[in-house]
C-alpha cells in the first residue's frame, strides 16, 4: 500500500524532501505593507483554505518550545487566543520571531515580517481582526508582505535546509544521547523501497485534514509509541524501517491526495489515484462522480457514468483498459490514521461497479415524471438520518451511523457487494412519520407549504427509496422485480399491500378534499406493519368514498383496486418482517409516483406537486 504511495509520489512530482511539507490547511495570511505596517488579515474565500503551499515542517520539534517557521498556527504566529482563557504559546511565538529575526538577513521581505509581529499594537490588531472571523487559535496561518507570500517563496529554501539539520542534531541538549545514537547506527531494509537505509526513529510527518473524521489535526500512518506495538526488541520506528527521506514522501503523498482527489465518506474519507495519469482527468476521473456536490447539480452524473462506461467497452477509449485505480478509506482516531479499507483494481471494473451503484440506485421521482438525478455519496450515507438540527456539529450528528460508511463505499466500488442488513433497520422505522409529515405538505397549497419541502424532504425520500431498492437489488439480484418504476407483476404481497394503500389514500382525498387527518396519517404506520387488520376495513371504507359526486370517474379507482386486490390474492398478510416492510414503502412510494403522473384529471385530483426535478440534490444544509 505505502509504496503504492511512494510511487504515486514520485510520478507526480510531489515528494518533499524532510525539513518541507506541503500544508493544505492554511486558513489566514496576515499582510503587512513594505515597512512592517498596517497588518490585514486575508480569509481565504468560498475555498475555506488557501491551496496548498510547500512550508517549512519542523516535525516533532514543533510540539515542543520550537515552532515551525513562516506558517504555524494562529495563537503561535500572532499570540491569538479566542477566549480570555490563559494560553502557554508565548514561548513558541518568540522562538517563531527568532526565526524570523535570524532568517531575514537572507531574505529582505522576512526581516519586514519580523518587524510587523514584533509590534504589540500590530499584534492587537490582528488579534482583533482574527477575533472577527472567527478564527480558532489553532488555524494555520502564514505571512504576506505586499503581494509575495512568504511561504511561496524559495528565499529561504537554503537557511531553512542549514537550520533544520541544526535543530534535528539536537547539538547542545543532550551529548551523551547523541554519542550514543552516533555509536549505534544500523542499516536496515526500507519497507518502502527494500533498501538498505539507516531508519528514523519516528516518522514525525503527520497527517493532516482528518479533523473532520475523528483527527486531532496531526495524525501517523506509522507509529510505535507503545511496547505493545513493538516486537523483536526493536526500538519504535525500526519495527516499519524507512529513511527520513521515504519516511517524508509518503506524507506528503497522502496529504496531497486528501487535498485534491478525495470523496467525503460521512465519518471517513477516501483517497484515490490511478496507476497511470489519466488523458483527460475531468471526464475520466470516476470517482468525481461519487463526489458530486450541489454546484454539479445540473450535470447528471449517472448519464456521465454510463458514457464513459459505454465509451470504455466499445473500445474508445484503449489507453483505460490497462489501467488500474488504488483507494484507501481512512479517517482519525487517538492521533493516529485509521485504515479503514484498501481497495485497488482494474479501471473497467471501477467504471462496471460505479455504472452499477448508479443502476441499483435509479428510482423514480415522486412526481412520476423522470428518475432522479444522483448526488454525492455522502449525502446517500446521512439519508439514514434525521434532518440535522441548527447548530448540531456535524460529528454529532453522523454517529449514529458511523458502521455504514464502509460498507456504502464497498458496494460503490464492488458490484458484487451486498447492503448491510442494518441500512433497512435505519431507514423503515423513519418513514411512518416521514411519509405523514409529506402527506401533510402535499395537502397544503403550494405556496403555502413549508421551505422544507423541496429542499429537504423530497431529496431525503428520494434518497431513502433509491437505498431500499438497491438493497433488494444486491441482496436477490431481482433486477426484474425491483425496478425504476412502478412493477405491476411483482411477487411480493408486502409491495402491493403498499400499492393499494397509495391508491385508497389517493381514493379519499378525492371524495372529501384535503382532510386534516387522512389515511396515511392514520394508518400507514399500522397498515405496514399488520396490513391484514387494516387494509380490509379500508377497501370496505372506500365503497363510500366512490359513490360521492366529487370523485367523477370512480371506475379508474376501482380499476386500481381491483388490479392490486388480484396481485395480494385472498387474504393480505398479517404481519410483515422488517424486509417485506422496506418492500411495503416501496410499493406505495411507486404507486403514489404512478398516481402523480397519470391524475385522474377532474378537479378534486389537480396535480399538487411542484416541480421538483430541479431540487432533488439541494440539501446543502443537511451536510
Amino acid at each position: 500500500m505505502l509504496h503504492h504511495l511512494l510511487t504515486y509520489a514520485m510520478r507526480n512530482g510531489i515528494a518533499s524532501e524532510a525539513g518541507f511539507t506541503w500544508r493544505s490547511s492554511i486558513k489566514w495570511l496576515i499582510l503587512f505593507d513594505k515597512e512592517g505596517r498596517n497588518p490585514v488579515v486575508i480569509p481565504p474565500g468560498e475555498e475555506k483554505v488557501f491551496a496548498p503551499m510547500l512550508c517549512p515542517d519542523a516535525g516533532t520539534k514543533a510540539q515542543g518550545k520550537a515552532a515551525n517557521f513562516l506558517a504555524d498556527k494562529a495563537r503561535v504566529v500572532a499570540c491569538y487566543v479566542e477566549t480570555e482563557k490563559p494560553d502557554f504559546s508565548q514561548r513558541k511565538h518568540e522562538f517563531f520571531l527568532d526565526l524570523l529575526s535570524r532568517s531575514g538577513d537572507e531574505v529582505a521581505e522576512i526581516k519586514t515580517a519580523f518587524l510587523g509581529l514584533s509590534n504589540a499594537e500590530n499584534i492587537a490588531e490582528i488579534c482583533r481582526q482574527l477575533k472577527n472571523f472567527g478564527a480558532k487559535k489553532d488555524d494555520y496561518t502564514t505571512l504576506r508582505i505586499s503581494d509575495r507570500t512568504l511561504a511561496d517563496c524559495d528565499d529561504w529554501h537554503v537557511w531553512w535546509r542549514s537550520e533544520y539539520r541544526k535543530m534535528r542534531s539536537d547539538s547542545g541538549e543532550n551529548p551523551k544521547r547523541n554519542a550514543k545514537k552516533t555509536s549505534n547506527k544500523v542499516l536496515m531494509r526500507c519497507v518502502l523501497t527494500g533498501e538498505l537505509v539507516e531508519p528514523v526513529k519516528s516518522h514525525e510527518s503527520t497527517i493532516g485534514g482528518l479533523k473532520r473524521v475523528g483527527g486531532r489535526g496531526g495524525e501517523r500512518i506509522i507509529s510505535f509509541d507503545k511496547d505493545a506495538f513493538q516486537s523483536f526488541c526493536l526500538p519504535e520506528a525500526h519495527n516499519a524501517a524507512a529513511s527520513e527521506e521515504t519516511a517524508k514522501i509518503y506524507v506528503t503523498a497522502l496529504n496531497a491526495l486528501i487535498s485534491s482527489n478525495s470523496v467525503n465518506v460521512s465519518n471517513a474519507i477516501a483517497v484515490y489515484w490511478f496507476k497511470k495519469p489519466l488523458d483527460k482527468p475531468q471526464e475520466e476521473d470516476i470517482f468525481s462522480l461519487l463526489n458530486a456536490s450541489e454546484a454539479d447539480i445540473e450535470i447528471d452524473a449517472h448519464v456521465s457514468a454510463k458514457k464513459l462506461f459505454e465509451a470504455i467497452s466499445e473500445g474508445k477509449r484503449p489507453w483505460l483498459l490497462d489501467n488500474e485505480y488504488y483507494a484507501m478509506l481512512i479517517s482519525g482516531a487517538s492521533a493516529r490514521v485509521m485504515l479503514r479499507e484498501w481497495s485497488e483494481g482494474s479501471f473497467d471494473d471501477l467504471a462496471q461497479s460505479i455504472q452499477y451503484w448508479f443502476d441499483s440506485m435509479e428510482i423514480i421521482q415522486l412526481r412520476g415524471r423522470r428518475v432522479t438525478k444522483w448526488s454525492s455519496l455522502e449525502r446517500v450515507i446521512t439519508c439514514l438520518l434525521l434532518p440535522r438540527k441548527p447548530h448540531q456539529k456535524y460529528e454529532d450528528w453522523i454517529k449514529p451511523i458511523a458502521g455504514f460508511s464502509k460498507p456504502l463505499w464497498h458496494a460503490a466500488l464492488h458490484k458484487d457487494a451486498a447492503l448491510p442488513y442494518g441500512l433497512i433497520g435505519r431507514i423503515v422505522p423513519l418513514l411512518a412519520s416521514f411519509f405523514v409529515e409529506i402527506a401533510q405538505e402535499e395537502s397544503k397549497p403550494p405556496n403555502e407549504r413549508s421551505q422544507d419541502y423541496n429542499r429537504v424532504l423530497i431529496p431525503l425520500l428520494h434518497r431513502r427509496m433509491g437505498l431500499l431498492k438497491a438493497y433488494h437489488i444486491r441482496k436477490r439480484g431481482e433486477s426484474d422485480m425491483i425496478t425504476t418504476n412502478i412493477n405491476l407483476e411483482h411477487k411480493s404481497q408486502a409491495y402491493h399491500c403498499g400499492r393499494l394503500l397509495a391508491v385508497l389514500a389517493r381514493l379519499q382525498r378525492t371524495a372529501l378534499g384535503k382532510v386534516g387527518s387522512g389515511v396515511i396519517q392514520r394508518y400507514y404506520a399500522s397498515a405496514s406493519q399488520t396490513p391484514g387488520l387494516v387494509l380490509g376495513r379500508l377497501v370496505r371504507n372506500a365503497q363510500n368514498h366512490l359513490s360521492k359526486e366529487t370523485v367523477k370517474n370512480p371506475n379508474w379507482f376501482e380499476a386500481w383496486i381491483s388490479e392490486i386486490s388480484l396481485k395480494i390474492g385472498d387474504s393480505a398478510p398479517s404481519t410483515l418482517s422488517l424486509e417485506q416492510q422496506s418492500l411495503f414503502a416501496l410499493g406505495y412510494y411507486q404507486q403514489l409516483a404512478e398516481l402523480n403522473k397519470r391524475p385522474v384529471g377532474n378537479g378534486a385530483d389537480e396535480d399538487i406537486f411542484t416541480d421538483d426535478e430541479t431540487t432533488t440534490n439541494i440539501d446543502a444544509d443537511q451536510n
